[in-house]
């Protein structure tokens, strides 16, 4: 039954358009650092968008006191009101961004397109999000597996 699985996960990986060549190109390959380097305090989400997914991070996050990594975070946070995480911690591109994050109790400026490894140990942390940017991510899989 393994080896029936394992070749079932190769034929499916063989077949995805995330294995294709360029799957994960832009238009503007310049660097993320100086696009980022400008202030972008705008909000991504409508107010329906932002309830929808904070009741999603609160249904999904169960852990009492849970310490969260919030990948490609910015000024403002996904996370509901009603967590009560022990620590947040934001990866993002951008100082002034990440000061005004008032979840955040901890950042560090880290570009997961140039470097998707994460630069924390293994089991840091009880959940990990990442809240309308996974599109801008030039190697998603990479970060996936970290």
């Amino acid at each position: 039954m393994e080896n029936r699985a394992r070749c079932f996960d190769e034929q499916v990986s063989a077949m995805s358009p995330i294995f294709d060549e360029g799957a994960f190109s832009r238009l503007d390959a310049s660097d993320d650092a100086a696009f980022y380097a400008r202030d972008r305090l705008v909000s991504h989400l409508d107010s329906l968008a932002l309830s929808t997914v904070e009741h999603v991070i609160g249904s999904l996050i169960v852990e009492k006191g849970p310490a969260i990594l919030d990948l490609m975070a910015g000024w403002d946070s996904h996370i509901p009101k009603t967590l009560s995480p022990s620590e947040v911690v934001g990866l993002g591109l951008n100082d002034n961004e990440l000061k005004e994050n008032r979840a955040l109790t901890d950042y560090l400026l880290h570009d997961l397109n140039n470097d998707p490894r994460l630069p924390f140990p293994d089991d840091r942390f009880d959940a990990v999000i990442n809240t309308v940017s996974v599109d801008y991510m030039t190697q998603p899989v990479a970060v996936f597996e970290e």
